[in-house]
């Protein structure tokens, strides 16, 4: 499951931080899962959820979600500016988290990689946070 106000929101503060699209050379930054064609460079959002009831679910009807965001940012110019690629949106995320999340935290950030069948740099990092949502 994935949550689209959370995505969108993400995506949004990406896009109007000013030093990210800089880097970037304009907003290039898509959800994963859409079938469109991207331009390099770009930096590729996904976020996958789980929700279980809490405690007194029947009565209180809350639900709790764990997700998982995955960041692929892909750039053909350098080495060093996927890193401040990279090192931007980490500072984004972790400065100004989503309203009404909690406990966000960096789950794994790999090395900066050249892949010579995409002739890009390529990096990937992964966050988490929780949320929850009552039920109607």
């Amino acid at each position: 499951m994935t949550n689209t106000t959370h995505l969108m929101a993400l995506i949004d503060a990406m896009r109007d931080d000013g030093d990210l699209t800089t880097l970037l050379g304009g907003e290039f930054i898509y959800i994963a899962y859409r079938q469109q064609a991207f331009k390099i460079p770009a930096v590729i959002v996904t976020i996958v959820d789980t929700g279980q009831p809490r405690p007194a679910y029947d009565t209180l009807k809350v639900r709790e979600h764990l997700a998982v965001v995955t960041l692929s940012i892909f750039i053909k110019s350098s080495q060093n500016t996927t890193e401040k690629v990279g090192e931007r949106v980490d500072e984004l995320l972790m400065a100004t988290p989503l309203t009404d999340t909690w406990g966000w935290a960096k789950l794994s950030e790999s090395e900066t990689a050249w892949d010579d069948e995409m002739n890009t740099y390529q990096k990937v990092i992964r966050y988490n946070y929780r949320y929850q949502v009552t039920d109607t």
